[in-house]
């Protein structure tokens, strides 16, 4: 929480590492959080943030064995690319 307290902070980046952490520590809703907060910091043209949410949210929902899920953020992965 510190990070987004800096000046010049990315936010949406700094929510998509938080995620991330809390994704290897097997706090998976957390992480999913953070992936929503880390979307609704990106700006609209920002593809690479987004595109790296919805690959991110795609291998929490692995993880989680919600594979129609996972498959659908893949997809949107590519899509976007």
């Amino acid at each position: 929480e510190k990070a987004l307290k800096t000046p010049n902070n990315q936010r949406a980046m700094t929510y998509l590492g938080i995620s991330q952490v809390h994704s290897s520590m097997g706090n998976y809703q957390l992480a999913l959080d953070n992936l929503d907060k880390a979307e609704q910091n990106a700006s609209d043209d920002d593809f690479t943030t987004r595109s790296n949410v919805s690959l991110e949210r795609g291998k929490v929902y692995v993880l989680m064995n919600e594979d129609e899920k996972s498959t659908k953020q893949f997809e949107q992965t590519i899509q976007s690319q």
